[in-house]
């Protein structure tokens, strides 16, 4: 199907895709492939030995296949819209605050010889991924609880075990003791 492109094919050529680069292989072999959705992943690729080498060989023939599409006619698919949490930002925000947190961000930042941009940024990173730590940690503690119990458990049913046959065992109390002890050392390392 011809179509007429309405705009130009410096303007085809400049659009920014989001480029995803992936690494594959075979038969002991291992390369990375580069593509975009929007122009077809077995149609506009690039192969490398490394992701560098991959995203440079798909710049140099997206213009090519982009320049095919158009001198036949044929629509160059455009960036797909993105919703809000997929559009591009430009990393540059401001931010009010009180001269008085101003003046602390800027020491603490000195203090960790940092810019205070630079500072900012760490503190938001940090900040932005405290529920994905908790999460990880209460599902580690939990693990570490399981264990516990069921541990626990055990240990009650020897030490009923051992109160109904005390007649029949020459072991001490304190041995039983030490087996626990060692128990625990096993489920906290």
């Amino acid at each position: 199907m011809k179509v007429k492109n309405k705009k130009s094919l410096s303007y085809y050529q400049s659009l920014d895709y989001e480029i995803k680069i992936e690494k594959d292989n075979c038969d002991d072999e291992t390369w990375y492939i580069a593509y975009c959705d929007e122009l077809g992943r077995g149609s506009c690729y690039g192969l490398g030995d490394t992701p560098e080498e991959a995203l440079k060989q798909f710049m140099a023939d997206k213009n090519d296949f982009i320049e095919e599409l158009y001198k036949e006619g044929r629509p160059v698919p455009e960036p797909r819209h993105r919703d809000a949490s997929e559009m591009e930002f430009s990393g540059v925000f401001n931010v009010r605050t009180t001269p008085l947190l101003h003046a602390h961000m800027s020491r603490l930042a000195k203090q960790s010889g940092v810019s205070l941009n630079h500072y900012v940024t760490q503190i938001l990173a940090m900040g932005s991924m405290i529920g994905e730590v908790e999460e990880y940690f209460d599902k580690k503690c939990n693990a570490i609880e399981d264990k516990i119990d069921e541990h626990h458990y055990q240990m009650t049913t020897q030490m009923v075990d051992y109160q109904k046959h005390k007649v029949d065992t020459q072991k001490p109390i304190w041995d039983i003791t030490v087996e626990y002890d060692e128990n625990i050392m096993k489920i906290a390392s």
